[in-house]
């Protein structure tokens, strides 16, 4: 090494000894003010070059070019690239906390639109089990007051016994009902009343308005299936309640009865997803509820 006329120190040493940000360009420049705002921006700091040794210290690690202006460009374009990917976690954790859970509606009716008879009773359906394999995505029930009470004894009855014919409809229950049952035993239920008291189940609770059913879509977890009845259920609507209408239609004119949508006060308009036949005659329709824009 040969000395120079700065106090016998090598040209290399004077090289350590001088910060390389001195010879950086107006472009270099530039693009370390815009990284320092991005740092101010995310709370964070950028990793400049080692201003003693003139080398930065991601390239001297990865060993990239030493090159100081070119090093500097590398670790500013390693910077904001790290940015732009922290803040695209950030949106994404956002849009997960955001997403609210679906809340689906299922009802069995006729082809005129009717749950019951005039007598009240819905003889025509012959079996009370998912009709829409939709059990496995549910882990929350939501069902009115007046359906209550004729829900839990039916299920509760299979439960006791499942190879007994049922006092509502004389027949012994399916292994759907069965395996349905043991859903029901086993789901959270919220009984929406204003009234009620209390209920009989350990697993259901009582939630006194629509409110609440709000909330519950709001916290974390799978599908919210509604059962019924058609109040519950024109009223979750007229709410903005309900993602999905999942209609089971009974080759059936009733005539005289209650229809489920007879207390909607709203107009809805709903787009047909699926359409499936099944036995009997029997057409599963879904739909997804949602106001044309």
């Amino acid at each position: 090494m040969r000395p120079d006329d700065e106090g016998g120190k090598t040209e290399d040493e004077q090289h350590l000894r001088k910060d390389p940000l001195d010879d950086r360009s107006p472009e270099d420049e530039e693009q370390f003010q815009k990284a320092g705002a991005v740092a101010n921006d995310h709370g964070s700091a950028p990793v400049w070059p080692a201003a003693s040794t003139g080398i930065g210290v991601g390239c001297e690690m990865e060993g990239r070019s030493s090159d100081a202006a070119s090093c500097r460009r590398e670790i500013f374009a390693a910077y904001v690239g790290s940015v732009v990917a922290r803040t695209s976690l950030l949106r994404n954790a956002n849009r997960e906390t955001t997403t609210m859970r679906k809340v689906v509606a299922g009802m069995q009716m006729s082809i005129d639109g009717m749950i019951d008879g005039p007598d009240g009773y819905t003889d025509w359906v012959d079996s009370w089990s998912d009709t829409f394999d939709l059990l496995p995505d549910i882990d929350a029930c939501v069902l009115g007051s007046g359906m209550y009470s004729g829900y839990e004894q039916y299920w509760s009855a299979i439960k006791r016994d499942p190879h007994a014919p049922l006092e509502f409809t004389g027949k012994v229950p399916t292994q759907e009902e069965i395996e349905y049952a043991d859903f029901a035993l086993g789901t959270p239920h919220y009984v929406l009343s204003k009234n009620r008291s209390e209920v009989q189940w350990a697993n259901a609770t009582i939630v006194r308005d629509a409110e609440e059913v709000d909330r519950l879509k709001r916290e974390p977890g799978r599908t919210i299936y509604v059962i019924g009845g058609a109040r519950t259920v024109s009223s979750l609507m007229d709410r903005g309640l309900i993602d999905e209408l999942r209609l089971t239609i009974h080759p059936l004119v009733v005539g005289k009865g209650k229809a489920l949508f007879d207390t909607i006060a709203e107009r809805h308009y709903v787009q047909l997803d699926q359409v499936k036949s099944v036995d009997n005659g029997k057409v599963c329709l879904i739909y997804t509820v949602g106001d044309r824009g």
